[in-house]
């Protein structure tokens, strides 16, 4: 990889982008970035792998070669889906020259790497700031009942959004969403939601994540792209609550990208780091996820009352600088 940061004298930049389609930054889940640099590789003839959810509400990964299909991978899913299945048919579009975005968590971009073992040209990789990825059995769990306690089945669901910004709140204060097939609709404040409770209070995380090395300079992606908290304070005029992308390029090819892409403003880390300590923080390991794990274990059902009992605080826009310097370190 040629990493563009090259000695600690230059200053890592970071960018904000928007996608000029309104439509499209609404359905997706920050600024809709990723369905720009999509369409820039379709338009090469190539093709896109990422995260869909298949017929049972599980995720796994997908390649696809058209805009229409393209509409299955956009938005977040908070799932660790199956990926490694997929890589050897991503190899072989490779080897027949096609151009091959690929996006994931950035352990998936790293094992993907790993896999194909050569630096293909053809290859344009895309990892996310990941504040960790949930296992698949709490989703399952989860779904399960909620499914029960709505009075449907997962077969009566036609789509589910994590990241839904159509309910109210917004970019920032999105929504949990379940629609049905017959055109119900369930849905409530991600704050409220047990599922985004337990994800972002990390207890749904994998061990893996508490200790991930694709961070920050680790990451072994082209590009880094995530949603950019804290824009409304550093950039309010580029902020509309629709969503804004954050990109910071990791490679030449990842650089390259970057400048066909809808820029709004340039930033150096540390300025956007207080906003976004994901970007090389690691999520912090709850001292009773023990429990959690074992009564998921041992009931088979979703613990209700657990994530009932936990509460989002006043969140904090800025924090310590002394903190974040330490972070940056890691960057260097």
């Amino acid at each position: 990889m040629q990493c563009l940061v090259v000695c600690s004298e230059i200053k890592v930049k970071v960018f904000a982008a928007v996608n000029p389609e309104d439509g499209i930054r609404l359905c997706s889940s920050s600024g809709g970035v990723f369905t720009l640099l999509s369409h820039y590789v379709m338009g090469l003839g190539g093709v896109v792998c990422g995260a869909v959810f298949d017929k049972d509400f599980h995720v796994e990964h997908r390649i696809v070669d058209s805009c229409e299909a393209l509409a299955l991978l956009r938005g977040s899913k908070y799932v660790y889906g199956r990926s490694a299945y997929i890589f050897a048919t991503v190899k072989r579009y490779l080897d027949d020259g096609r151009e091959v975005l690929f996006s994931g968590c950035p352990c998936q971009v790293a094992a993907l790497k790993k896999f194909i073992g050569a630096d293909y040209q053809n290859l344009f990789t895309v990892d996310i700031v990941c504040h960790g990825a949930p296992k698949g059995i709490y989703w399952e769990l989860y779904l399960q009942a909620y499914c029960h306690n709505h009075g449907f089945s997962a077969g009566d669901i036609e789509s589910v959004n994590f990241r839904d910004k159509t309910a109210g709140g917004g970019w920032r204060d999105y929504n949990f969403t379940i629609r049905l097939k017959n055109g119900r609709e369930f849905t409530e404040p991600y704050r409220e939601n047990g599922y985004m409770k337990m994800f972002l209070f990390n207890y749904t995380l994998r061990d893996a994540c508490f200790r991930c090395v694709f961070k920050g300079a680790a990451s072994k992606a082209d590009i880094t792209i995530g949603d950019f908290w804290g824009i409304e304070q550093l950039r309010p005029d580029v902020d509309d609550n629709k969503g804004v992308s954050l990109l910071i390029p990791h490679t030449i090819k990842g650089k390259e990208y970057c400048s066909r892409l809808p820029i709004v403003a340039e930033f150096n880390l540390e300025d956007v780091l207080p906003f976004n300590p994901h970007i090389t923080a690691n999520a912090g390991k709850p001292a009773d996820i023990d429990a959690f794990r074992a009564e998921c274990s041992s009931t088979g059902i979703w613990p209700d009352a657990m994530a009932g009992s936990l509460s989002f605080g006043r969140p904090v826009q800025k924090g310590s600088r002394s903190f974040f310097k330490r972070l940056f370190k890691r960057w260097r």
